[in-house]
């Protein structure tokens, strides 16, 4: 786990085969305000594997995460997810709602999309003896890293980056057996019944969702929006963001976190238009106090890479 500034809590939520690290640009902007929370779950980037015995699942992920939070004594979080980190928030917030004053949402997993298509092969060939393995040793090479997360980075994610994320899963064949047996266990059915139990948190809710995103689609957000009751509805450009973008996230997650910071534009909005149209979905799409964020101006946003 790492702990980074002060002030109110952020806890960023990772997803699978990444680590911390995948927020760095985030956290470099945002741990002068905030205290930024930044756990490594088993999924496949962590130093310290699970007991042989343990089978990680969502369900486990979320309980890590709520024990986690206790034993900080973290109060009023703002909870920040994003792929199967997302999914695995949602879990959070069912199962562990009461230290959760916010939650974030971008490009995740819900409803029958986990996993997305794209990421299925992938979970099956988990199966296969000597498949994780020799997915570690490809590792290794730029080329396999370049694959690798060119399944959920629009841009390459610098050597580096990459070899420091992927070293746990690389040596440890441990490391590698969590990441297999949480593939194994993700099915749709889960976060299909996780969502019908999502209209019973009814704190402020925020859902930037990147629209040139081939894994988790736009009607994915437009759904997953409609299942809280409440949310603080905010305008701001994303521009055409994949999922990994989540830098695209500062102009969101900055002013969210801290109410009294928002821009009286945010506010007048709120108070005065209660009933907030989804862009692009058309008149017939609406949520009382509900807006799902999808840029339309990318060139006001901030820059993105992986």
């Amino acid at each position: 786990m790492h702990r980074v500034g002060q002030g109110k809590p952020l806890v960023f939520v990772h997803g699978l085969l990444v680590n911390h690290k995948t927020w760095r640009k985030v956290v470099a902007e945002l741990q002068n305000d905030y205290e930024c929370i930044l756990p490594d779950l088993p999924l496949g980037a962590h130093s310290l594997p699970l007991p042989p015995g343990a089978r990680p699942n969502v369900y486990l992920m979320a309980d890590l995460m709520g024990a986690m939070l206790e034993a900080l004594d973290l109060r009023d979080v703002t909870l920040i997810g994003n792929d199967s980190g997302g999914a695995i928030s949602q879990f959070v917030v069912t199962r562990h709602p009461a230290r959760i004053g916010k939650l974030v949402l971008t490009n995740c997993d819900a409803f029958r999309n986990f996993p997305p298509p794209i990421l299925r092969p992938l979970k099956w060939a988990t199966y296969v003896p000597g498949f994780l393995p020799l997915l570690g040793a490809s590792s290794r090479l730029r080329l396999g890293q370049r694959i690798l997360f060119g399944l959920v980075a629009k841009h390459p994610v610098p050597a580096e980056v990459a070899r420091d994320i992927l070293t746990p899963f690389i040596q440890n064949g441990a490391v590698r057996r969590d990441a297999g047996r949480f593939m194994q266990s993700i099915h749709p059915r889960q976060t299909q019944e996780v969502a019908k139990k999502l209209p019973e948190f009814k704190r402020p809710v925020l859902l930037p969702w990147g629209q040139a995103d081939p894994i988790f689609p736009l009607k994915f957000g437009h759904k997953l929006c409609a299942q809280f009751p409440d949310a603080r509805p905010q305008r701001a450009a994303l521009g055409r963001a994949s999922h990994k973008q989540q830098q695209r996230l500062l102009t969101r997650v900055d002013p969210f976190a801290n109410p009294d910071a928002l821009s009286i534009e945010i506010l007048a909005f709120h108070k005065d238009q209660r009933r907030v149209a989804f862009p692009g979905a058309g008149p017939g799409i609406q949520q009382p106090d509900l807006t799902l964020i999808f840029g339309v101006g990318a060139e006001n946003s901030p820059s993105a890479g992986a």
